[in-house]
């Protein structure tokens, strides 16, 4: 987000002089962003999208007076980075070396790589440290205390690369006049808007790939290029006030009241953006209170994300509009006394140029070494196959059904499963091949896991029951992608669109595999699952057409000589906390024990009818032995329970794998 300027003494408005309404903006803005981190509201991340319209108008207007005017080019350029190394970069590494001190001493819920996010937030790349690590910004797994700097990511890479276009621009334009030259300019930043805009289909991007990608948020910055261009070579009045009042309604009514998606959102807060800028030396309400917090908005960006975080995910008891309050306040007054005794007096040092970017290098250089002092390191993962001497053989003795469990949570065991994933058909599989990317253990009889996500955890379970016995094993896994024929959740994401494109995939490799046994573990597809699809004819199934669709693919998997064992989906909490990060917090494990989403669904019904009609199918859970008719625990014996909000840990699996082994094997000694 931009930093704000100070405001100088009011005068009648110049074409480009300080506007007040720019700055209650920015106030709106950040206000909608601190709703959203604390919940309250769906889309109050629109206004980060604000700030980035806002930053290209601001930007390119003072980039255009110092390229177009008299100073020497290198002048100039070096003087545009130093001011933005003041204005920017000294509150920035205030608020990170504080975070890490924070970071340090009080958080319980961190990312295990912390440090290197906090790392990439140094160097102005956040938002691709937070792609490579395929974080969901909308349902955080941990807590990455520095996730706000994603956008500062966004802006200072955009800040290096404008100057270095419009120079390139202005010096293929020289011999055209003032106003040929921003006409150029306009094209120029429209014809980027349109590539910004085409990169998540070009690039086959992620929701959030989409979301913090610089390329494909762009398009917000040379909005604000061209509406600057544009303001120059048509004269635009900016004092109509039923444009601004359009603009900041629909900014209210997007980011308050309304949940799209984020692509949706973010086209519509840069047109309502777009307006507010047009229409920026209107006056809508006089507030010096509205003002001030425009002013400080800066600071409270940077402040309110590791204070929302610690409150939302180290006391998930606060209300949301507790958390809002409380942020607000404090990130305010933060804010207050930054601005007025270090990011002010900073901004305004005259210094020399060569001195402002050794200084620069100097602080960030110490903040990175500091970041590694204070991280510990990340906790090894620990997989149960490293001590395979002393994992007991599998038996089909009935396990116990669960018992409350009162243990320290500081002698929990966390178990990820029984081997890394990367090299496992489970991500292979159809990647090269239909067949040998998708059989891990060659043997006889063999048995195929199919599934999504789920199925991913249950391979820790199968696996050493192939190895215990022999067995070949396959799997064909696909997370967030129905097992079912012919159904896609269609969520609009690339993972919808890459299942519904490789629906065909599975059944190639079942043909090539021949599995003598299919093992099926999936999402508990429910009622308020609304948008399972059909692949072929795009209409939206109800649960009795999702349940039908498992009956046939059932029918076609008997079809090709295989078995059938459905396992019943894994519980999560109703209310999608994170049952792991809870017991970080507890003292006690059955703090963390958990009222759980009711599995059942017409599918699950038909999958138990199909068992028990159907002498080739065969039903089993391990939901009896984690829930009883109250809760599910958050522990078994002093084993965690679940990997994250959704999923049962691997490791639960391969202590409970002997509930697998009797109905495989029952399936496998079957005529």
């Amino acid at each position: 987000m931009a930093a704000p300027v100070t405001a100088p003494t009011r005068r009648a408005p110049a074409p480009f002089a300080y506007r007040p309404f720019l700055t209650h903006l920015r106030a709106l803005s950040v206000v909608l962003v601190l709703l959203f981190h604390a919940g309250v509201v769906e889309s109050g991340y629109i206004g980060v999208d604000v700030f980035f319209v806002l930053s290209g108008y601001l930007i390119s207007n003072i980039l255009w007076e110092k390229l177009s005017g008299p100073e020497r080019t290198r002048h100039v350029l070096g003087s545009f980075y130093a001011r933005r190394c003041l204005r920017i970069l000294p509150l920035s590494l205030l608020v990170l070396g504080v975070t890490a001190i924070a970071a340090h001493f009080f958080f319980e819920t961190l990312i295990d790589d912390w440090a290197s996010a906090g790392r990439a937030a140094l160097i102005w790349s956040e938002n691709w440290f937070l792609i490579r690590e395929a974080n969901d910004y909308f349902a955080p797994q941990g807590t990455n205390p520095f996730q706000q700097y994603w956008s500062l990511g966004v802006e200072e890479q955009f800040y290096v690369v404008l100057p270095l276009l419009m120079l390139g621009l202005l010096f293929v334009l020289r011999g055209w006049n003032r106003r040929a030259r921003l006409i150029g300019l306009a094209i120029a930043a429209a014809v980027g808007v349109a590539a910004s805009l085409a990169a998540p289909f070009v690039f086959d991007l992620s929701d959030s790939e989409a979301y913090y990608s610089s390329f494909a948020r762009s398009y917000q910055l040379l909005a604000g290029v061209l509406i600057m261009a544009a303001v120059r070579v048509f004269g635009l009045r900016g004092d109509r006030r039923w444009v601004a009042l359009v603009g900041v309604a629909g900014l209210i009514v997007v980011g308050g009241f309304l949940d799209l998606s984020t692509s949706t959102s973010g086209l519509l807060a840069t047109a309502c953006a777009g307006l507010c800028v047009l229409s920026s030396q209107a006056t809508l309400v006089d507030s010096r209170m509205l003002e001030r917090l425009g002013l400080w908005s800066y600071g409270v960006y940077l402040w309110h994300f590791p204070i929302s975080a610690y409150l939302v995910n180290e006391t998930p008891d606060v209300a949301p509009w507790a958390v809002f309050a409380i942020v607000l306040a404090t990130s305010t007054a933060l804010a207050a006394f930054t601005f007025r005794f270090f990011e002010n007096p900073v901004r305004h040092l005259e210094l020399p140029t060569a001195a402002t970017f050794a200084g620069t290098g100097i602080a960030i250089a110490g903040l990175w070494v500091a970041m590694g002092l204070l991280a510990p390191p990340a906790p090894a993962t620990v997989y149960a196959s490293d001590s395979s001497g002393t994992v007991v053989p599998a038996t089909t003795v009935p396990v116990p059904v669960r018992e409350t469990v009162h243990v320290r949570t500081d002698a929990l065991r966390r178990v990820e499963g029984w081997m890394p994933l990367a090299d496992t058909a489970v991500v292979s599989c159809g990647l090269a091949d239909t067949r040998d990317s998708c059989i891990d253990l060659e043997g006889s009889p063999k048995v195929m896991l199919v599934g999504d996500s789920f199925a991913n955890r249950i391979y820790h379970g199968l696996r050493p029951l192939a190895e215990e016995n022999g067995w070949g094993l396959s799997a064909y896994a696909r997370p967030g992608c129905p097992w079912m024929d012919d159904v896609y959740n269609d969520i609009k994401n690339t993972i919808s669109e890459q299942c519904a494109r490789d629906k065909h995939l599975q059944s190639e490799v079942i043909a090539n595999v021949a599995p003598d046994v299919i093992v099926i573990h999936n999402y508990p597809y429910r009622a308020a699952n609304k948008k399972l699809t059909s692949v072929s004819t795009g209409k939206v199934l109800t649960p009795q057409e999702v349940a039908e669709a498992a009956e046939d693919t059932i029918d076609r998997f008997e079809a090709a000589g295989a078995k059938v064992v459905v396992v019943e989906p894994t519980p999560f909490a109703a209310d999608e906390r994170n049952v792991d990060d809870c017991l970080k917090l507890a003292t006690w494990s059955d703090e963390c024990d958990f009222k759980p989403i009711d599995v059942r669904s017409p599918l699950d019904e038909a999958m138990r009818r199909r068992a028990a009609d159907d002498p080739d199918v065969w039903f089993t859970s391990i939901n009896d032995q984690l829930c009883d008719a109250k809760s599910c625990t958050a522990v078994l014996g002093d084993l965690v329970a679940m990997s994250d909000e959704t999923h049962v840990s691997g490791g639960i699996w391969v202590e409970l794998r002997g509930t697998l082994l009797e109905p495989i094997q029952q399936a496998l000694d079957a005529p």
